[in-house]
């Protein structure tokens, strides 16, 4: 598991991807969810109520293709 900050926004496009804003932090669970490469499983990092984290897909920059 790693953490991960974004550099870029992202409007989910698919049902169960999260969307997210440049600078949002991700604790990565997998990083070849479903055996997609460029989907990760990833759980959003909130510091001021944790227990509001929420865990869904997020893609990667590679298969988002631009920033």
């Amino acid at each position: 598991m790693k953490l991960c900050r974004t550099h870029f926004s992202y409007e989910a496009a698919e049902h169960g991807e999260m969307s997210f804003k440049h600078g949002d932090v991700f604790l990565v669970l997998d990083t070849l969810n479903g055996g997609v490469v460029g989907s990760w499983q990833a759980t959003r990092i909130i510091r001021s109520s944790p227990q509001d984290a929420k865990k869904g897909v997020i893609p990667n920059l590679s298969r988002y293709g631009h920033v």
